[in-house]
C-alpha cells in the first residue's frame, strides 16, 4: 500500500485553511481540517506517485485555476 506524503506547500495550504476557518470557530476547524485529509481521495488534491509513495504537492481550491496556482506556486517535493 502506498504512503502519503505531505509537501511543505500542502502543508502549508493546510495551516492557512485551518488558521482562517479558526478566526470563526476553532472547534469546527479542527474537524473540517480532520475531514480534509481523511477524504484526500475525493478532493482536488495534487499529489506524484513515485514507487510506493504518494506526496501531496498542493491543495488548489475547485474555483481556482489550477494553471494560475501552479505558476503562482510552485509545486516541488520539499
Amino acid at each position: 500500500m502506498a504512503e502519503i506524503i505531505w509537501s511543505a506547500l500542502a502543508k502549508e495550504h493546510l495551516r492557512e485553511i485551518d488558521a482562517y476557518i479558526s478566526k470563526g470557530s476553532p472547534f469546527y476547524s479542527i474537524i473540517f481540517i480532520d475531514k480534509l485529509i481523511a477524504s484526500v481521495e475525493k478532493n482536488r488534491i495534487v499529489y506524484s506517485i513515485q514507487g510506493d509513495d504518494v506526496t501531496i504537492l498542493a491543495i488548489v481550491h475547485g474555483a481556482m485555476d489550477i494553471r494560475k496556482n501552479r505558476d503562482r506556486e510552485p509545486w516541488d517535493f520539499t
